[in-house]
């Protein structure tokens, strides 16, 4: 049930800021409770970004020191890091591969031909001029009338 009401929230600022007020004011024991959720949710894909808000809005509202009284919370936070790590991980290959494809579709239209470009004698001279204003010197093709 924690887990749907964490899921129903937007990912807005003001959802944020409610989801912190709402655990600051939570009891030891329901912390205890929340950090144990996340420990599970945290362990699979599908359920990670819900396990990493709510592990956040935790460490944002209470101190160090109130964690560090709650039991068993090293044994809590030892369990959150590696699949952690592992779905920061996977997060950042899956950045740097939507970067290869942006830059790959760019690259694309640079070679696509422009659609108001013009044909026959005209794109000669198009063509001529181009690279006089580029500073190439190609000479000027000349067509052959069928």
């Amino acid at each position: 049930a924690l887990r749907r009401v964490l899921e129903a929230l937007h990912a807005t600022p003001e959802d944020d800021e409610r989801l912190q007020h709402a655990v600051g004011l939570m009891a030891a024991d329901a912390l205890v409770h929340c950090l144990q959720c996340a420990r599970e949710w945290n362990s699979t894909a599908m359920h990670a970004l819900t396990a990493q808000r709510l592990l956040h809005a935790v460490l944002k509202s209470h101190r160090i020191t109130e964690l560090a009284k709650l039991p068993n919370i090293q044994e809590l936070l030892e369990a959150l890091i590696p699949y952690s790590k592992r779905h920061f991980d996977r997060i950042d290959k899956l950045l740097l591969g939507s970067h290869f494809i942006s830059y790959t579709l760019s690259s694309m239209r640079m070679l696509e031909p422009s659609a108001a470009q013009p044909s026959g004698a005209a794109a000669d001279v198009s063509v001529h001029n181009d690279a006089k204003q580029s500073g190439l010197k190609r000479k000027r093709r000349r067509r052959v009338k069928p």
